[in-house]
């Protein structure tokens, strides 16, 4: 199974469009939207990879229970963490780059413990389930801010 493969096109997609930037939409340009999209896989797959299976619990969350329910992400809810916030000069080269390690990332992790985990911020701890849900949810949602930078710019 190929995770993420439309939403990566997309983005892949919309890398020609940089350099958009529309503040009535959002405070930062398209670059920033798809690198810190791509940042946040990476990261995630990272921390699913080097987790133990064995100390997965499965914890209760409302905004979880929310988002997940709802199918969105709702809009200036949230800050990005620190580690997860590119820098204000992102190249066309950077992002094709952040691109290809997070498909051989994606690559790897059909391949985790059905409770590989992460810790989120919000959603407490997430398995190999629901962090790929978590993933498609926050994907979509900074796609869509895109795709509101591009009609509106």
């Amino acid at each position: 199974m190929k995770y993420l493969e439309a939403e990566l096109a997309e983005i892949k997609k919309h890398i020609s469009q940089k350099d958009v930037l529309v503040t009535s939409v959002s405070k930062s340009n398209v670059a920033w939207h798809l690198s810190h999209c791509l940042m946040v896989i990476s990261g995630v797959c990272k921390m699913m990879k080097t987790s133990d299976p064995t100390k997965y619990k499965s914890e209760f969350s409302w905004p979880k229970l929310f988002v997940f329910t709802l199918g969105r992400i709702p809009r200036g809810k949230a800050k990005a963490p620190r580690v997860v916030r590119p820098a204000d000069d992102i190249g066309v080269e950077k992002i094709m780059l952040e691109l290809a390690a997070v498909v051989k990332l994606l690559e790897a992790y059909e391949q985790l413990d059905k409770n590989a985990h992460f810790r989120h911020p919000y959603f407490k701890t997430l398995n190999k389930q629901e962090t790929i849900k978590f993933l498609r949810l926050h994907t979509v949602h900074h796609l869509k801010i895109v795709r509101d930078i591009l009609k509106a710019g």
